[in-house]
């Protein structure tokens, strides 16, 4: 969903709002509650997350 906005907002991007979305889904990610045979499935959507923040990072 940020990836699309990044997009659609092309040069306007505002890195503001989408910094503080993504810190909202990192939060989140990591209050996550699973049992242990699930933990290793935070690494996904953990990558996900800093890629983004990195090619946001890499846009401003």
């Amino acid at each position: 969903m940020i990836e699309s906005e990044m997009e659609a907002q092309g040069v306007k991007i505002d890195v503001s709002a989408l910094n503080t979305k993504l810190d909202l889904i990192d939060q989140r990610a990591n209050h996550l509650q699973l049992p242990n045979v699930y933990a290793s499935s935070l690494y996904t959507p953990r990558g996900h997350i800093d890629l983004v923040c990195t090619r946001l990072a890499a846009m401003t």
